[in-house]
């Protein structure tokens, strides 16, 4: 258990920014280090560790799990497994918030820019000057280290109180805006917080402050100065006096886990107001029917927390009631997600019912509707989204989503009958297209489901049962390509049954490989199966073209799996060469893209002159023909292939110019 009792701190992880606005950065080929990165991704992320000796000293991780370390000469390398003497630093402060990271063996500091970094300086100048960019989730609990007692808002008097015992509801989220360097702290009615203690609508000069580590505690500094501190008997929040920070200016941010309430079949809130038993049978939400719901990392099964600090747990008869003061097995239920509404299973394998007295009892072996919960969560009214590429952004130019921005959107999350609908900024609404994408600018809200798989981690289901999913880049003309040769829509002809009186629907689409003709025919086009002796040249030509057609594509589906790879391997290994290979390749690939879809549409037009030589147009009236969207696809395929290609010919010209390769390019690549 965390000494404050409900979370621990969370680790502190930052990206460095140098005097040229670039990030430090680790590279996995040769445990190289440079300030080349343009934002921060992984490669630009560090984990700050403490010597247990001696708390001014500090190590730095890299996201390879590597130690910075300088030698007598000032060399860096960044690939010590252990931390060692070399490895030891002492952060120096300045008073415009940014950092000198001084070796502390040898007293000199470190600096530099691109591939050329050091630490020799005996003085700290502007090229050993680092701004701290926290690359934690900016959405926290704020504990302050003195009072122990955690920040919420208090709508009523207009300030932020750090008088909580615990971080419980809505009020107590506090996000963390970056911005030019500086943090904004924003409430969850997305007001700032000003150095006098109020809290207004814009973000200005006195709403941004300037982050300081002591200790591993955090202090924020004013524009004039002067640190936050709790003051008060409320403890309102805003700048004190000091002019140097001390224990009353320090403190953590911790982890916000999320918290939620239940409403069973009988249309009532789950609740602990009736003390130890837990039941369904108020009418209204307040702490007492929030739980916090944490997963354990482990066996991710979930623990549902009172506001008194309990948990649920299972106990004689089924019943579940909050005696539980520790996490054990009784402790954990298994979440089924089932659309708007959820069941959940306790650790005796029975789920959890609702009697007639409203009471929770776990004796059920199969789900009925008095297994059910409508479950909603409560502290996240503003949702900021991270994945493995980076947060989830407006796309610049269009109206998608991007999830590998260094910078984050804030979408606004409104609870609908167990879904929920994303609004943008601009007031507009989340909807997945008919291509699968998710764009935001719809006029009406749709419906997404939330669920919480793991630790830390949750899942987006759309309407249509499917999962969201953030990709990076460049693995999308894979895909493109991938689904245009397995798809029937390449060539559409479209009959008009109003104008003819047969029955039969002569409608159809083809793809590469079957023809489907009205509602449930469907045939294989015989390229390599079919009797050539019995076939006219003409038809003999037009199988040919097609044989040439599920070649080409196919062939440069499989090649372009081993130019990803090839991709990859040479942004890690930053060579020019490599990548100028890397950039052939793929257009060598959108070569057998673009002669396969070229031949395609010959071999199209030629079939349906030839159909229409032998079968009279007037039999059929009101033929609409086209091309389908499957071909669409491979076109927009070989568009990525070109323009990937062209980016790591770009990408080779700047590592030859400037002998380093920027990592945003390698983001482009996978």
């Amino acid at each position: 258990m965390p000494p404050n009792g409900i979370s621990r701190a969370l680790k502190l992880q930052f990206g460095l920014i140098n005097y040229e606005n670039r990030y430090l950065t680790a590279e996995a080929f040769g445990f190289k280090v440079n300030a080349s990165g343009i934002s921060m991704k992984k490669k630009q992320i560090w984990t700050l560790e403490h010597d247990e000796q001696d708390g001014q000293v500090v190590f730095l991780r890299s996201h390879l799990g590597r130690y910075l370390a300088s030698d007598k000469d000032g060399k860096i390398t960044c690939g010590a497994e252990k931390p060692d003497p070399e490895c030891r630093f002492l952060i120096v402060p300045q008073s415009d918030g940014r950092w000198a990271l001084q070796s502390e063996p040898y007293l000199r500091y470190f600096g530099g820019s691109a591939d050329y970094l050091s630490c020799f300086a005996q003085a700290i100048g502007e090229q050993e000057l680092w701004a701290v960019h926290l690359a934690l989730h900016p959405q926290a609990s704020l504990l302050s280290v003195a009072r122990k007692r955690y920040a919420h808002l208090s709508a009523s008097d207009g300030e932020i109180s750090v008088d909580s015992n615990i971080p419980w509801g809505v009020d107590s989220l506090v996000t963390l805006v970056y911005l030019d360097g500086k943090y904004s702290l924003k409430t969850c009615d997305s007001r700032f917080l000003s150095n006098d203690g109020k809290l207004v609508k814009e973000n200005s000069n006195a709403t941004s402050f300037t982050l300081e580590l002591k200790s591993g505690k955090l202090a924020f500094k004013d524009c004039d100065g002067k640190y936050l501190t709790p003051m008060g008997p409320t403890g309102t929040l805003k700048s004190g006096r000091c002019s140097k920070p001390g224990k009353d200016e320090l403190f953590d941010l911790e982890e916000s886990h999320p918290q939620v309430v239940f409403q069973a079949a009988n249309k009532r809130f789950v609740s602990v107001k009736q003390g130890v038993s837990i039941s369904a049978n108020q009418d209204v939400e307040t702490d007492m029917e929030t739980f916090q719901m944490e997963i354990d990392k482990e066996s991710k099964k979930s623990m549902f927390r009172t506001n008194g600090g309990s948990y649920w747990t299972l106990v004689t008869h089924g019943e579940i009631q909050s005696t539980a003061t520790e996490v054990e097995v009784n402790t954990m239920f298994d979440i089924e997600w089932r659309g708007q509404r959820v069941a959940l299973k306790a650790s005796n394998g029975k789920y959890v019912c609702t009697k007639k007295n409203g009471q929770l009892s776990a004796v059920s072996d199969t789900v009925g509707d008095d297994e059910l919960f409508l479950m909603k969560l409560i502290n996240r009214p503003m949702l900021i989204l991270s994945g493995e590429n980076g947060f989830v952004c407006h796309h610049k130019n269009s109206n998608t989503l991007n999830a590998n921005r260094s910078v984050y959107d804030i979408f606004s999350l409104i609870f609908n009958d167990g879904a929920y609908n994303v609004k943008s900024v601009n007031g507009k609404f989340w909807y997945v297209s008919s291509s699968g994408l998710v764009c935001s600018d719809g006029e009406k809200p749709e419906d997404f489901f939330l669920e919480f798989p793991e630790h830390g981690r949750i899942a987006i289901k759309c309407s249509s049962g499917k999962y969201l999913r953030g990709d990076q880049g460049g693995l999308l003309s894979f895909s493109l390509l991938a689904v245009a040769i397995g798809t029937d829509y390449w060539y559409i002809i479209d009959v008009n049954k109003s104008n003819h009186t047969g029955s039969e629907d002569l409608s159809s689409h083809s793809g590469l490989w079957r023809i489907n003709e009205g509602a449930n025919r469907s045939s294989v086009i015989p390229s390599f199966t079919a009797n050539m002796s019995s076939l006219s040249e003409a038809e003999r030509h037009l199988l040919g073209l097609h044989k040439v057609v599920v070649i080409m594509l196919p062939l440069s589906l499989v090649l372009l799996v081993f130019g990803w790879i090839f991709g990859l391997v040479s942004s890690l290994a930053s060579s020019p060469k490599l990548l100028a290979g890397s950039a052939s390749y793929f257009l060598f690939c959108s070569l057998f893209t673009l002669t396969g879809v070229s031949i395609y549409i010959k071999y199209s037009n030629q079939a349906m002159e030839e159909f229409e030589r032998i079968v009279s147009p007037e039999n059929f009236p009101n033929v609409d023909v086209s091309f389908g969207w499957s071909l669409a696809a491979a076109w927009l395929s070989y568009s990525l292939e070109v323009a990937i290609g062209l980016l790591l010919m770009l990408a080779a010209r700047i590592t030859q110019m400037k002998g380093h390769y920027d990592s945003g390019v390698a983001i482009a690549i996978l």
